[in-house]
């Protein structure tokens, strides 16, 4: 056990990750704004990566845009890089929260508003803009159509030019 925390610690992945989201500008290490190579500092090579490819007439839509996935304890973080800066970051853990308690796995009520967040049908989301950031908190049910209470399954936010909500 203590070398795997050696280890762990060398990578730079013990004390460094905090388990908060800075609404709505970073996810444990991570902050909007960071280029790739500290972002690896902190979480590693990334478990996965994706060129996505933006929409033709959109701000980014020409430019390198990768998705990198990141493993963290219960779950992941995505960050979506524009020419290798941080632009947008997703995590699927509930291990991160913000200060009010927004987190994965919360229930959220049956209902189309909710602290100021609206629900979008196009995403399935809880959604709110604050300036150029969007911030989506995604739900396992459409919360005015089940019966049940839905669950946040995945908090994203970040610039909405990177994430373009239904677009």
């Amino acid at each position: 056990m203590r070398a795997a925390l050696a280890a762990l610690a060398v990578a730079g992945l013990v004390g460094a990750d905090a388990p908060t989201i800075v609404p709505w500008t970073g996810i444990g290490s991570i902050r909007l704004g960071m280029n790739r190579v500290a972002v690896d500092a902190s979480y590693g090579r990334p478990s996965a990566t994706e060129r996505i490819h933006l929409q033709a007439g959109t701000r980014y839509w020409r430019r390198t845009v990768l998705d990198a996935t990141y493993a963290v304890p219960h779950g992941t973080i995505v960050v979506r890089y524009v020419d290798g800066v941080a632009r947008a970051a997703t995590t699927t853990s509930p291990r991160y929260r913000t200060p009010t308690g927004i987190r994965v796995g919360l229930v959220t009520p049956r209902t189309t508003r909710w602290r100021g967040f609206i629900f979008l049908d196009c995403t399935r989301a809880w959604y709110l803009e604050r300036g150029s950031t969007v911030i989506q908190l995604f739900l396992d049910r459409d919360p005015v159509v089940q019966r049940s209470r839905p669950r946040i399954t995945a908090i994203q936010f970040g610039a909405s030019d990177a994430l373009l909500p239904c677009f």
